[in-house]
This record gives C-alpha cells, sequence and structure tokens, in this order.
C-alpha cells in the first residue's frame, strides 16, 4: 500500500493555505495543528557525530526505545490531522526493530512517511522491508563525499559501509519501480569547495535530491554560530523575530511525551504526553500557549527556567523567523509540484553509475 501523492499535495497545500492565513493574527492558541509531526522511534545512536547534542553527550534524558503500541497511538490520534510523519529528532530511526511496521501503518493510515536515516543500518535486507512499507521518503545524512571528513564529523561512522547501504537502497528503489523520494545531506558548512564536492560527487547516483541543511546550534549547545546570533541581539528586542516553531512543528518523544520545539533534545519544555492526553489538546493546552506566549513576547525567561535557550538559538533569526514562513511555504510547494521530474529508470546513467561504485566497493572489502 502506498500514500496517494496527489490527495497528500493537495492537503499539504490546503493546509498551508490556512496557516498563512493566520499568520496575519497570530495568537497563542493555534486553530490549525501542524502538517508534519516528528516522531522519536529511539533516543540511541550508534553514531557520536560532532554536530549533535546525542553525539557530544549533551543529552541527558532517560534512553528508550519507542514501543509499537505508543506508536499506533500517536498515529490513530494524528491520522486525520496532520499530512505527514517523520522518523528524526535524537536517534537513529533504523535501530528499532518496529521500524517497518511502523512505516506500513502510518501509510496505511495515509500519512505521508519519511525516514532521516545515517544509513549504517540500512542494510539490503531492511532496505527491502521500508521499501516494500510503503515509504514515501529516505534521507540519507552523508555530510562529505570524503572518506576522512566523513568519519571525522560522524564518529563511528564507516564511510564505505554507509554508501554502499545508501546506493544499494537507490538501486532497490529503482528495480521495483518503487519511487521512494531519496535523499543525499549534508549539514551547512563554511566551506564552500565542500559543499561543491557534496553536490558533485551525490549527483552522479539517483538520488531525487542532494542538499545541504541549515546549521543549527541547538539554543547555543553546539558551537558556532554565535557571533551571529549576538550580532542580531544587539537590536532592539521589539524588532527580533518570532519563531515559528510551536504553530507548525510539534515532536513526540519515545515514550509518548510531546514537545513544541524540535531542537528539545532534553525534553525541557515536556508539554503533556499522549498516552495520557490527547495530542490535540496538547497542542493548545496551557504549556504549549505558555510557550507561544513567551515567544510573541519575546520575554524567554519562562523558558529559560526550564533549561530552553531561545536567547541562543540561531534558527529564529533565519529557517524559523515568521517573517520567512511564506518563502519557506514557496518553496516547500514548488519542491512537491517538481517532484514528478526527478525519479530514474534502469536506463538512466545514474542507476549505471550505482553498479560502478557497488562492484568498487565489494572488491574492496575482498
Amino acid at each position: 500500500m502506498s500514500v496517494d501523492y496527489s490527495k497528500f499535495v493537495r492537503k499539504k497545500i490546503n493546509s498551508y493555505i490556512k496557516q498563512l492565513r493566520y499568520m496575519d493574527d497570530i495568537k497563542e492558541t493555534s486553530p490549525y495543528f501542524p502538517l508534519n509531526v516528528y516522531i522519536e522511534a529511539i533516543n540511541g545512536c550508534n553514531y557520536r557525530c560532532v554536530k549533535c547534542p546525542q553525539g557530544i553527550g549533551l543529552m541527558t534524558r532517560k534512553k528508550g526505545v519507542m514501543k509499537f503500541e505508543t506508536y499506533k497511538k500517536i498515529i490513530d490520534q494524528i491520522s486525520d490531522l496532520a499530512v505527514e510523519i517523520t522518523f528524526a529528532l535524537w536517534g537513529e530511526p533504523t535501530l528499532n526493530k518496529y521500524l517497518p511496521d511502523m512505516v506500513s501503518y502510518s501509510v496505511e493510515k495515509g500519512l505521508y512517511t519519511s525516514i532521516i536515516t545515517n544509513g549504517s543500518r540500512m542494510f539490503p535486507e531492511l532496505s527491502e522491508k521500508i521499501i516494500n512499507a510503503g515509504v514515501n521518503r529516505v534521507v540519507f545524512s552523508l555530510d562529505s563525499s570524503d572518506k576522512r571528513l566523513y568519519e571525522e564529523t560522524r564518529v563511528k561512522g564507516v564511510f564505505e559501509t554507509t554508501l554502499y547501504n545508501a546506493l544499494t537502497f537507490l538501486k532497490l528503489n529503482i528495480e521495483k519501480n518503487a519511487k521512494v523520494w531519496c535523499t543525499a545531506s549534508m549539514v551547512e558548512h563554511d566551506n564552500d569547495e565542500m559543499h561543491k564536492q557534496f553536490i558533485d560527487f551525490y549527483s552522479q547516483f539517483p538520488f531525487s535530491q542532494v542538499y545541504t541543511s541549515r546549521y543549527n546550534n541547538m539554543q547555543g549547545s553546539l558551537p558556532g554560530k554565535d557571533g551571529y546570533v549576538k550580532e542580531r541581539s544587539r537590536l532592539p528586542q521589539s524588532e527580533w523575530p518570532v519563531c515559528s516553531t510551536p504553530w507548525h512543528k510539534i515532536a513526540v518523544h519515545f515514550d509518548g511525551r510531546v514537545t513544541g520545539c524540535i531542537t528539545d533534545y532534553n525534553g525541557f519544555c515536556h508539554l503533556g504526553n499522549i498516552m495520557e492526553e490527547p495530542i490535540i489538546e496538547i497542542w493548545n493546552n496551557e504549556k504549549m500557549r505558555n510557550m507561544r506566549k513567551a515567544l510573541l513576547s519575546k520575554d524567554y525567561t519562562s523558558l529559560i527556567k526550564q533549561g530552553l535557550r531561545c536567547d541562543k538559538c540561531n534558527h529564529k533569526w533565519d529557517v524559523s523567523d515568521f517573517n520567512n514562513y511564506a518563502r519557506e511555504v514557496e518553496s516547500q510547494i514548488v519542491n512537491e509540484i517538481m517532484k514528478k521530474d526527478k525519479y530514474f529508470t534502469v536506463d538512466s546513467e545514474e542507476y549505471k553509475n550505482v553498479f560502478k561504485v557497488l562492484a568498487d566497493l565489494k572488491n574492496e572489502k575482498k
């Protein structure tokens, strides 16, 4: 079974239109549930990435794996509210043994389903199960086309293994005519040449998209962007942007607890638990309204006391700035429209390139 893509696009665009209308008069209560729900299948990871709070040991909350029953409860609650789900946040989703079943369940419920993975565990058998389950989008977080740089950034990762897994997934995707939207991504870097090399290298393969994601300093927890934030913070507070995240995004941690900020890696501002309270009620409960009130007033005192450092976050100045939301929506809509032209066949040069590199990787193993 797969999601009706045309229906998904219509629903997504209609949801965007409603949210854009609401932007003219933002309040502490939001009448529109988020399009996308971020789900943490597990908050453990086999990597120690240098650009991740999990990787450098900043995440101190209890570790755990989402139970399938918890997941089903989430999906049952959001299937008539949301448009899509993304397996992401603070762990490697392929480490949850129920992942193929989870994908199948959300797809059956009509939700466009994405997975963001480091690719290390995406072995051929698992790839086939996930494709057969009907997954719609898989993002391989690859970060570099250079073995040394990759393994320095994605500590405990092995470049050849991840590349082999990613290319095998692409091969299966084409041979099964599954039309999974496959992406190669890297985190924004100051080195323009590294970015160009990444784009050039992965564009030779049948990835539907190769892109750079914006760097997130995780509320100042990670190095970088400090000067950027400090410089902009000199502006009068009245001119500071309002972070749009709690109005159009929501995240569910492995144990069912909900947070209104997807960078809240330690769950400082848990708003409730879907095992105890319906997510539609959590969406506008007192804790969520207070969070939005703090962002609207630009007085982060109450959030800082809980541990959420919105004052140090770089995303409110660019990615999450409400003033940029219309542009982000336009980009998303164009991206969906263009997708029909970004799938590959067995006759494509990109597919043939997969075979060449897979053969080289196999020879290296011998």
